[in-house]
């Protein structure tokens, strides 16, 4: 009869096939004694039924965290049992330790807590395993690769969570320590690293003095492993922290002789000598004598020395002067042989290497030996890069005769592979954009190829004067040729620099000046690189006409080297690009005319995708440059129709990231006349609704189609829009919630409708639609009017029933614009208005905050046509007052200032008495939230309004000393009470002291100029009323601009109010006076709890000088 131990051992080792050596010393460490024979049965059933079940094995995870409690069960224990030994099959010892990972990992305080001795034995065990894989010389630790890669992660993820907990519960860490320190082994390297990785902890910066001096030995003594270096350069990203912050522990990490170590094994090993292959190598990719080892070899020592140079070797004058002044010159040249010496490689491997271009995809080594080729030439840039900010002087002064060599091998490196691009071109138009678009992009952040760093390092050369410019427009020249010198240098033959190459052991051995490989022939692809080259950096070079000539005789040309598609693509990109030089950019110049003539040719005649795609990119740029009506006044409808036709042609042939580039070049030419638009809109739309259909949804594509759509929809008498838009699709979207909403039970199918962004994007385009309408239009459509009464009447239903904030917000936009457009409508339903407005403003019990975007603005409306009126009308304002004066946004305490601020201008000191008279309380509060969120009131209308009732106010305030004696608020992080008069001031002379050089102290006579000049800085609209956006660009972020324009059309009707000859600085003038003398002397004298003044010296002579 076995025992429970015996019985545990015969389950851990009767088909274990370790070697004895280990089952004798885990059965010897009496570890697993404690595991629980039917528990371990029950997991290994389930953790076999979770290989055909991933949710099973959530559930499992889920269970074993929520019985942790229960230490009785050893459930960790027995999952590092089935992990470790290998009595299961080896997919369930995975799962074992991905479960085993994943749970320990979140639970080690309550392990340490209830259960520490089984928390002991799991990390012995794991140990054992480790101490016998380097006793033995195993090559690998588990039986395969999957079941290694769970135990690194599972063994490194124990000891960061362990330390994150506790930082001196290392013992496990100590003890892998110690083996390392003792002999080198990469299952003990391989830990490490990934305890560093994964730990990201500051605190770890104690362990490297006992790390770092075994890494070098290791690396000095001949062990040829990359690791170290990674090992090296994650143990500086540790101590990085250290610089300028504690000296100590960084001297304890880093001193001379360390640094010294580093810079001769990086040097000497990492950068300079070229391990070769071995015979047996094989990866097609290795048969050009170089292997994925040599070259991560040298990507690490790239990365150890960027950070040497630019951190730890500048933190100090000491090693500035010794060590990195005398080797920055070694280290820059060394990194060009490096490039020069794995040029020909990359060439041969991935540029021109059409093999790998057909089976891509097929060989994960291949694309793993590319990704690390390109990362080298980046990492080894970015060196060179640092190199040039630190020591431009030595590096540009006394290294110049480098320069073309570097430039040239920095442009070879980017040449675009043709078999590459022919096969993205021929199997999808929208990924070859999307690579082609990519090289353009400006942030290198997230896009980090060779190319955005070569013009990150180019820009960083021109922006020191040693660096000639001339130098680099030469080789940019002799990329537009097929010529093989730059400035008279001869370039040897492609293949006699390969042969040579190819025979050398050392980067050292490279010259730089004469061993350049360039490739023969593949003009396209130098010209090509050429234009980029002009087209990223056009602002530092000299720019000619003769550049813009050249594109367009290629784009025009029917030779067989212009027909290339990449070619024609970067000749376009290039006039785009060009189109905001200071040079070339001259509106309305012969050259820019030609330009755009050109390419609206080419555009009207090419049925590629590919090439109209970039066309449209740069007729938007040209069209910004010629007036396009005045130039051409008989045919500028027919042009701005045949663009848009054009563009909404390519939208079907578009994916989600290419989409963009219609659909705004459609807004944009949308925006040029209404008339051309409206006759369209007939043509193009149905393409829009179907991408509607499909994009709705989506925060970025969506969006753009909702902001085309409310284009069109203001535009007046758009029969197309009316037509295949407004009755299928809004009123039948308001229809459906108005009718979910009414149903009892349906509230799910209503709740859908707000989640899609359907409900939310059809009111949005519904507000906009009804900009467009006036009573005279729609009384002369009954059925329409008929229609909209309707509707009004649903979302006035759907207001007083529902109180979900989306729906409140986006339902009030078209309610104000009802009131403003269509007053007769809103009038007939006057007392259900003002019982909704009751209700949504009423405290406690209205709607949140958030929902009230556009109350201001409705009740504004609402005043200005005469519906709210009398003691309805006060019984709104003082509910507003009381929002106001609790409002957390400012977007929302706009729109409650709004009546206010009017009410206020209407029929001064009565308004403002009866609110004080009402509440003192929220009238404080009211105004001092107004000064805390005035600066945020951008837009001219909302500012002047604002400011013109708060001078009312301190105008006012002069004779009622109930008013003058309140006590405000203004600071928006301070609790510091001031008087009203004191508050008020101060925010309008901070405001107004200083336009156009013009003090407040005037006569009132000055001219008075304001932040803008009109009050439609939002909407700008030419002479034929058609809608213009000077922001509008494929490159610019119009966001807040979009976000804004709803309310922009709002606020227009009013600027009229604010007109009329009023003069801020004389109405100020006179409240200061009002208010007298010795008063205001008081007033700008007045300071702060902490002991600063409310008025800056020139505020205070500003609003003195009035008296004078």
């Amino acid at each position: 009869m076995f025992t429970q131990y015996a019985c545990v051992v015969y389950y851990l080792f009767r088909s274990m096939e370790q070697s004895s050596s280990l089952t004798l010393v885990l059965q010897s460490s009496n570890l697993f004694a404690q595991v629980d024979p039917t528990i371990y049965s029950q997991l290994t059933q389930l953790l076999t039924h979770c290989l055909q079940n991933s949710q099973g094995l959530i559930t499992l995870e889920q269970r074993i965290k929520d019985t942790v409690s229960s230490s009785q069960e050893r459930i960790f224990l027995t999952l590092t049992a089935l992990y470790l030994t290998h009595t299961v099959a080896p997919e369930v010892q995975w799962v074992a330790g991905i479960v085993l990972k994943n749970t320990l990992k979140d639970n080690i305080v309550a392990l340490r807590e209830n259960g520490k001795e089984e928390l002991e034995n799991i990390k012995r065990a794991l140990f054992i395993v480790l101490q016998h894989s380097i006793e033995n010389g195993d090559s690998t630790i588990m039986k395969s690769k999957k079941l290694e890669e769970e135990y690194y992660m599972l063994i490194s993820a124990l000891i960061v969570k362990e330390f994150n907990q506790n930082d001196k519960e290392t013992a496990l860490f100590d003890e892998i320590i110690r083996a390392y320190q003792r002999t080198y082994n990469f299952h003990i390297l391989r830990i490490i690293n990934d305890v560093f990785e994964e730990g990201n902890d500051d605190r770890m910066w104690r362990f490297v003095p006992q790390i770092l001096p075994a890494t070098i030995h290791y690396l000095s003594t001949g062990v040829r492993e990359n690791k170290l270096l990674f090992n090296i350069w994650i143990l500086m990203q540790t101590t990085q922290w250290t610089i300028g912050v504690d000296q100590d522990a960084l001297n304890a990490c880093f001193n001379g002789e360390i640094i010294t170590s580093i810079l001769k094994v990086t040097l000497e090993q990492g950068m300079v000598e070229v391990r070769k292959p071995h015979v047996d190598q094989k990866y097609a990719v290795m048969q050009a004598n170089l292997t994925i080892e040599a070259l991560q070899e040298k990507r690490y020592s790239a990365k150890i020395l960027t950070l040497l140079f630019r951190d730890f070797l500048n933190a100090s004058t000491q090693f500035k002067n010794k060590y990195s002044k005398p080797n920055c010159k070694l280290v820059y040249t060394l990194s060009l042989k490096c490039l020069q010496y794995f040029l020909p490689y990359f060439l041969q491997s991935i540029t021109f290497n059409q093999a790998r271009f057909n089976n891509q995809g097929e060989n994960e080594e291949e694309e793993d030996f590319d990704i690390e080729f390109q990362s080298l030439v980046v990492q080894t840039l970015s060196l060179m890069s640092t190199l040039i900010s630190l020591y431009p002087k030595i590096i540009l002064k006394e290294l110049k005769q480098i320069s073309q060599s570097l430039l040239l091998t920095m442009f070879i490196y980017s040449l675009k592979s043709p078999f590459e691009q022919e096969k993205n071109y021929q199997d999808d138009r929208n990924l070859f954009l999307n690579d082609f678009l990519m090289d353009a992009s400006v942030d290198y952040e997230s896009n980090l190829s060779i190319r955005s760093t070569m013009v990150d390092f180019i820009e960083e050369m021109l922006q020191h004067s040693d660096f000639n410019k001339q130098t680099l427009e030469s080789v940019i020249a002799m990329l537009t040729s097929d010529a093989y010198s730059v400035n008279g240098m001869q370039l040897p033959q492609s293949g006699q620099v390969l042969a040579s190459l190819q025979t050398l052991t050392s980067i050292n051995n490279v010259i730089p000046e004469t061993q350049l490989f360039i490739p023969e022939g593949y003009l396209v692809l130098k010209q090509e690189l050429a234009f980029f080259l002009i087209g990223s950096m056009h602002d530092f070079l000299s720019i000619q006409e003769a550049h813009v000539q050249s594109c367009l005789a290629l784009l025009t040309s029917q030779s067989e080297h212009a027909k290339n598609i990449l070619l024609k693509l970067r000749a376009s990109w290039l006039l785009e690009k060009l189109a905001s030089n200071e040079g070339i950019a001259k509106k309305g110049s012969p050259l820019v005319k030609a330009t755009f003539e050109a390419i609206a040719e080419l555009f009207a005649q090419s049925q590629d995708f590919v090439e109209n795609y970039q066309y449209l990119k740069t007729i938007h740029k040209y069209i910004k440059l010629i007036d396009l009506k005045g130039t051409y006044p008989d045919r500028y409808q027919q042009l701005v129709a045949l663009f848009m036709q054009k563009s909404a042609e390519m939208i079907p042939l578009c994916n989600e990231e290419t989409v963009h580039v219609p659909l705004e070049g459609l807004t944009f030419l949308s925006k040029i006349d209404n008339e051309c638009c409206a006759r369209v809109c007939g043509e193009v739309m149905p393409g829009i609704i179907a991408l509607y259909a499909k994009y709705y949804s989506d925060g970025m594509i969506g969006a753009d189609i909702v902001d085309l759509l409310k284009l069109w929809a203001r535009i007046p008498n758009n029969l197309a829009f009316a037509t295949l838009f407004l009755e299928p699709h809004i009123f039948s979207i308001i229809n459906q919630f108005y009718k979910a909403v009414s149903t009892p039970g349906a509230q799910q199918e209503a709740q859908k409708l707000i989640d899609s962004s359907l409900l939310k994007n059809m009111l949005s385009i519904f507000g906009a639609y009804l900009t467009s309408l006036t009573p005279d239009t729609s009384a002369a459509n009954p059925l329409l009017l008929q229609s909209l009464d309707r509707v009004f009447v649903m979302l006035l239903e759907i207001m007083n029933a529902s109180k979900e904030v989306f729906v409140c917000l986006y339902i009030l936009y078209p309610l104000t614009v009802y009131t403003q457009n269509l007053p007769l409508i809103v009038k007939q339903y006057a007392e259900q208005v003002l019982v909704l407005l009751r209700k949504i403003l009423g405290m406690p019990g209205g709607l949140e905050e958030s929902a009230l975007l556009y109350a201001g603005h409705w009740v504004l409306a609402l005043v200005h046509q005469g519906i709210l009126q009398g003691e309805a009308h006060q019984q709104v304002i003082l509910l507003l007052m009381a929002r106001f004066a609790r409002a957390n946004m400012p977007s929302t305490a706009k729109s409650f200032m709004l009546p206010l601020a009017s009410s206020i201008l209407a029929y001064g000191a009565p308004t403002i008495t009866f609110l004080l008279r009402h509440s003192q309380d929220d009238f404080r509060h009211m105004l001092s939230r107004w000064l805390q969120y005035f600066p945020s009131f951008t837009d001219k209308f909302s500012r002047d309004l604002s400011r013109r009732a708060l001078t009312s106010i301190l105008k006012v305030s002069a004779g009622e000393i109930g008013i003058a004696s309140v006590m405000l608020q203004p600071g928006q992080y301070s609790k510091e009470d001031v008087l009203l008069q004191v508050g008020i001031l101060s925010m309008l002379a901070a405001d107004l002291v200083y336009k156009e050089g013009k003090a407040i102290g005037g006569t009132g006579d000055e001219d008075f100029v304001d932040d803008d000049d009109d009050y439609g800085e939002d909407i700008e609209v030419d002479q034929d009323g058609n809608q213009l956006d000077a922001l509008d660009d494929f490159d610019d972020e119009c966001t807040d601009a979009a976000d804004q324009q709803d309310e922009a059309y709002l606020l227009a009707q009013y600027a009229p109010l604010l007109q009329g000859g009023y003069d801020q600085v004389k109405a100020l003038s006179e409240a200061i006076r009002a208010i007298g003398h010795a008063t205001v002397s008081k007033i700008v004298k007045a300071v702060k709890q902490s002991g600063s003044d409310h008025f800056s010296k020139a505020e205070k002579d500003a609003v003195m000088g009035v008296f004078q």
